[in-house]
């Protein structure tokens, strides 16, 4: 029969779908999206955050302040990974 030998072909093919989207491959989709788009909605997502937190007053809100810190911390350095195609943490 064939179906022992038709699984890892299976296989083999999503293993390669799977690498196809990983942004490895420079003429990809998965690349210039990751190259170029990606910055671009990091950098509108940063906004969108920088600008609740200017609604939450650090003395009366701090919980809410803080979280908003966090976050935008953890955006740009996520942007600043893609933008120089850096492997994500």
């Amino acid at each position: 029969m064939t179906v022992p030998n038709s699984i890892p072909k299976i296989m083999d093919h999503q293993e390669h779908s799977m690498h196809l989207l990983t942004g490895s491959i420079i003429p990809s989709f998965a690349y210039t999206t990751i190259k170029d788009r990606l910055p671009i909605i990091l950098t509108k997502a940063i906004d969108a955050v920088v600008q609740e937190t200017f609604m939450y007053c650090e003395k009366e809100h701090p919980i809410q302040y803080n979280e908003c810190k966090s976050i935008i911390s953890q955006l740009t350095a996520l942007k600043y990974e893609a933008s120089r195609l850096l492997p994500c943490r």
